[in-house]
């Protein structure tokens, strides 16, 4: 006997598991409805009846295989052909309603009828049995050339699995920024922070048309908004970046701080008067360079040394921008409030009193004080029309030839302490 293969062996378990025991009280039944002693009818019968469960397990058989074909590459699993189910009720069903239709009928031309069936389903199911052959050949090639070519893909796999298939993490947080102000004067420098120190790639988009990589300060060349934002990019991947959030910045003009002079020489006086250009601002702010300022739009003020001297502006608006400008400007003479170098206190009425002679045409409040050369007091007034005369005003003695010195001090016209000292030399 011919060992079967796994297909046929399939088929045949499925077969016998749906085998009915035979019941001699089912046929007694049935033949006490029979004519008597018609023993061709009964071989008929079971001829009949056998060839009718061979054409339902044929069809079974082809109706699976149809199913389970792909005319295609097809992986078949024989865990997924379906059982073969026959209930013995089923069966009874079939036979007794073929005894009747039987008994109904001529036995010349039942014979007839059942003898064209068997020819005819005896031929449908070799066909079927020829065609499920030939079915399971396909299949079985169709399995081997599959199962080629897993092993060809698992070896081709297993060799280049490390190279073509690497876990890369492509993921970038959404980084937060802020900067030092959200307001910022033309030209003044902005600074920008980030709340992290991982190692990206950074792109600062300033919103002026200007990137940069590296700085995070930036200045802008025109007044306006801008948007700021931060591209955060992997180091190895720039098609992985994201956006942080954006923050509005606002760049103010700043002021024009130009400004004008003129010198000007009074009582022997150098005075200089300045001019701001724009006189629409509500703060400026004058450094003339020797101490002195004053926040007028046009102050003059007067130098009493020659030297030069550097003068500055400083001007700002309502945004709070500032700014400033500076001149140096050259003074040729000292002004020592155009006192003399000398006097003759001896009675004859020409030149007999020291005072600065500016003293008597700027009509400020003063205090002159005359030291010997010991720094001893020797004179002290507060009137223009009250000069030393060469006495001590202590002593009340005259005072001997010799060299003394002078020191004025003064409030100006602007309500600014001003002090002159110098030499004078007494004689006889």
């Amino acid at each position: 006997m011919n060992k079967l293969d796994p297909f046929e062996e399939l088929l045949r378990s499925k077969l016998q598991s749906n085998e009915l025991e035979f019941d001699n009280s089912l046929w007694d039944s049935i033949e006490k409805e029979l004519p008597r002693g018609n023993s061709k009818f009964k071989t008929y019968k079971y001829i009949g009846i056998s060839v009718l469960a061979i054409g339902v397990a044929a069809s079974i058989m082809y109706y699976n295989s149809v199913n389970k074909t792909d005319n295609n590459n097809v992986l078949v699993d024989k865990a997924d052909v379906p059982s073969l189910e026959i209930k013995p009720s089923q069966i009874e069903d079939e036979i007794i309603s073929e005894e009747v239709a039987i008994l109904n009928t001529s036995n010349n031309d039942n014979l007839n009828i059942n003898n064209s069936n068997i020819t005819e389903t005896k031929s449908f199911s070799e066909n079927n049995i020829s065609n499920n052959k030939n079915i399971k050949s396909d299949i079985s090639s169709t399995v081997a050339e599959i199962e080629d070519n897993i092993e060809e893909n698992e070896t081709i796999i297993s060799g280049n699995i490390e190279d073509s298939f690497v876990l890369t993490d492509t993921t970038v947080p959404t980084l937060t920024i802020t900067s030092n102000k959200t307001e910022i004067c033309l030209g003044e420098e902005l600074l920008l922070y980030v709340n992290s120190d991982a190692d990206f790639t950074y792109s600062w988009d300033f919103g002026d048309g200007q990137n940069d990589l590296n700085s995070s300060e930036h200045s802008y060349s025109s007044i306006g908004e801008y948007k700021v934002k931060l591209k955060t990019s992997l180091k190895n991947n720039n098609d992985a970046y994201s956006f942080s959030n954006e923050i509005l910045i606002t760049v103010n003009e700043i002021p024009n701080s130009e400004f004008i002079y003129k010198l000007r020489e009074t009582n022997g006086m150098s005075v200089i008067d300045f001019e701001y250009i724009t006189n629409d601002l509500p703060n400026v702010n004058w450094n003339f360079g020797d101490g002195s300022s004053s926040t007028e739009y046009k102050p003059y003020h007067r130098y009493n040394n020659k030297g030069d001297y550097k003068c500055s502006l400083t001007v700002s608006n309502i945004f709070g921008c500032s700014n400033t400008s500076e001149q140096t400007i050259a003074i040729y003479n000292s002004f020592q409030l155009l006192a003399p170098n000398s006097f003759t206190p001896n009675g004859d009425g020409i030149n007999d009193y020291f005072i600065p002679e500016a003293l008597k045409v700027m009509d400020v409040d003063f205090v002159m004080t005359v030291f010997d050369k010991n720094g001893n007091k020797v004179y002290e007034t507060k009137n223009v029309n009250q000069g030393w005369n060469g006495f001590n005003y202590y002593s009340s003695e005259k005072c001997s030839q010799d060299s003394y010195v002078w020191i004025v001090k003064l409030v100006n016209e602007n309500g600014e302490k001003e002090e002159y000292k110098g030499p004078i030399l007494l004689l006889k």
